[in-house]
């Protein structure tokens, strides 16, 4: 599906796959929670644009660096 196409409402979801409005209700707050759908009042969920294009963090570091940092040391095992 392009981003932006709008996906089928409730009503007809339950009626094309044989599920009840509120398991397609529920399918569908996945989808925007996860991020893969949006939803504007008035329009209906929509696609949205894949994670990887919408930003990408990379977090190098772990756990201890982060502990280490917060109480502003360093630790001693990096060079």
């Amino acid at each position: 599906m392009e981003i932006g196409a709008k996906l089928p409402s409730e009503a007809e979801l339950g009626e094309q796959y044989g599920i009840s409005r509120i398991v397609a209700r529920e399918a569908l707050a996945a989808l925007v929670r996860s991020g893969s759908m949006y939803k504007i009042k008035g329009r209906g969920v929509l696609v949205n644009r894949p994670a990887s294009a919408t930003r990408i963090r990379v977090d190098r570091s772990g756990f201890a660096d982060e502990m280490w940092s917060a109480r502003g040391a360093r630790c001693a095992l990096r060079c």
